[in-house]
């Protein structure tokens, strides 16, 4: 038995050729309770419920190097680097914030 396991949600979709895909979102952990057989679920987030239900699996974690989008990287971006994300952010604050 693992030590702990991920709170994932599964949402159903179709994609652009009408074909049934599934998205998996981690939202949560659950791990094994010491004096009582049962498990402890600790959620970050709650799914949206689909047809009146609130679908959780708990699943052993995956290795932290995993990449668990699509597994494509765009460019020249390191595993784990979004590639929408732009490394120069501007830092001036675009209002001036008056405390009252």
């Amino acid at each position: 038995m693992a030590d702990r396991y991920d709170a994932v949600a599964v949402r159903r979709y179709k994609d652009r050729d009408g074909n049934e895909k599934s998205q998996f979102t981690t939202i949560g952990t659950a791990w094994p309770m010491k004096d009582k057989d049962g498990f402890t679920v600790r959620l970050n987030a709650v799914p949206a419920p689909t047809e009146g239900e609130f679908i959780i699996l708990l699943m052993p974690p995956r290795p932290k190097d995993d990449n668990r989008a699509s597994g494509q990287r765009r460019g020249n971006d390191a595993p784990g680097q979004n590639a929408n994300f732009s490394r120069d952010l501007d830092d001036d604050i675009p209002f001036e914030m008056s405390w009252r």
